[in-house]
């Protein structure tokens, strides 16, 4: 069942990603002057937040299933045993860690400054989900 589990959720992030990616590629070809950029940097600061929740649940699942750890209440304390598990560098744990912090912000995304900082980064944390969720789906499949 666990494996079934973790495959199921990795299908729901990956379409959920692909929303993401969707946003993102229109975002890049807007500029602040278009009529509907706050509208199309809203939705992807949306889709930031949720492919970052679903992120992090994806590799508690994994983690669970695959190493045995069954303690893991927080995003940051994910990451963290994906770190001590080796499923990332220390350079994806920083940027993750960023990532779960501005996901965290995104509730003040009204904030113009707290809405350019999350956008900044936003390609980068999609660039490394991808990354990581096929170094999973690799694992899984072995």
């Amino acid at each position: 069942m666990g494996k079934e589990k973790v495959t199921k959720k990795i299908d729901h992030f990956e379409k959920a990603l692909k929303t993401l990616n969707t946003v993102l590629v229109r975002f890049e070809e807007v500029t602040p002057d278009y009529k509907d950029y706050l509208f199309i940097r809203d939705s992807l600061i949306q889709r930031f937040e949720y492919c970052t929740d679903m992120f992090w649940k994806v590799l508690r699942e994994f983690i669970i299933e695959k190493h045995g750890v069954d303690v893991l209440a927080s995003p940051k304390a994910v990451l963290k045993e994906a770190f001590d598990v080796y499923l990332i560098d220390e350079k994806q744990y920083t940027q993750l860690l960023t990532s779960v912090n501005d996901r965290n912000l995104t509730s003040h995304a009204y904030q113009e400054d707290v809405a350019l900082q999350i956008v900044e980064y936003v390609a980068d944390s999609y660039q490394l989900m991808k990354i990581i969720i096929e170094k999973i789906n690799q694992e899984i499949n072995l």
